[in-house]
């Protein structure tokens, strides 16, 4: 679908990061946004993004992952001077906040449930200790949990077509969720006055950035010449150019999960939620265990009952 005979006449919005592939831009026309991923990648790697997209979305239209429009190499960047060095996919754009938004409002309740301890009895900080802890995290727990469940089950349709995402971090999966989680997620207070469970609704989860994926089935061995995704979250076998498969991908979101633990651990001490915080740990442990044949699937996260109740 050749939409852009001329990108000159669209208007970039705005560069919304840059990664190890290359610089991520808004741009806009006829009053609809798009994302132009621009690659730092031969021209092959952005191919074969364009095709695991192009896979994921006739097997699960209107789903959780990029709608792929077109794809742009750099030997025709001279009708596309608005973009510096094209040579870029075009995406549908998707309006929504990275998962550092759920680990930075786990960080703000436990400054605020820190600061609390040395209130005055009579501040409303001291109503917010007492008041509101029990129903905080409870929602805490639902929201980890849906959270927990809804990536595992992006993991399992790049299963279901062979597909390892190799790149999953926190700026990769991305939340959409309502504007009462994001008031709240700047003035925890909040909870106070209105202790809704809308706070909390996570309304939807997309995968993105399949600069690293591959075919488990196309690779010889399942083995990778390079190190690819980001050192923190990449899986030892890939670090230790082993072979690699969908559990890689599980490794890396052990790691986010306990990113998250750790910042809710303060606030979960002592109370009558431990044992479910101990099989959210559990799991974490299961999905970090280094060899690979012994981690746990997706396929058994997805059936553990306490996890989607």
């Amino acid at each position: 679908m050749k939409w852009l005979n001329n990108i000159n006449s669209k208007k970039i919005v705005e560069k919304l990061s840059r990664g190890a592939s290359g610089e991520i831009y808004v741009i806009k026309h006829n009053n609809k946004s798009y994302t132009v991923k621009n690659f730092e990648h031969p021209k092959n790697i952005i191919n074969e993004e364009f095709k695991i997209l192009q896979k994921l979305n006739h097997h699960y239209p209107s789903s959780n992952f990029p709608i792929p429009i077109e794809i742009i190499h750099r030997e025709n960047r001279s009708k596309y001077k608005s973009i510096k060095n094209p040579n870029c996919i075009i995406y549908e754009y998707i309006k929504a906040h990275n998962s550092r938004l759920l680990i930075h409002f786990f960080q703000n309740i436990n400054y605020y449930t820190d600061f609390v301890q040395t209130s005055d009895v009579n501040s409303i900080l001291y109503q917010f200790q007492n008041k509101s802890n029990k129903i905080l995290i409870d929602l805490c727990i639902k929201s980890i949990k849906k959270y927990i469940y809804g990536i595992a089950e992006l993991i399992k349709k790049c299963n279901n077509i062979d597909i390892a995402h190799l790149d999953i971090k926190p700026e990769n999966i991305l939340i959409q969720t309502s504007d009462n989680f994001l008031n709240l997620y700047n003035n925890p207070i909040m909870i106070v006055k209105d202790p809704s469970e809308h706070y909390f609704d996570i309304e939807k989860l997309f995968l993105i950035d399949f600069g690293f994926a591959k075919n488990v089935y196309h690779h010889d061995l399942h083995k990778l010449n390079n190190r690819f995704g980001t050192l923190k979250y990449i899986s030892p076998e890939i670090m230790y150019h082993k072979e690699f498969s969908i559990k890689s991908d599980i490794y890396s979101l052990g790691i986010i999960f306990d990113e998250i633990i750790i910042e809710l651990g303060r606030l979960f001490h002592k109370t009558e939620k431990k044992q479910e915080l101990d099989d959210i740990k559990k799991l974490i442990k299961y999905m970090k265990i280094e060899n690979p044949s012994k981690r746990i699937s997706v396929d058994h996260i997805l059936e553990l009952d306490w996890l989607n109740t």
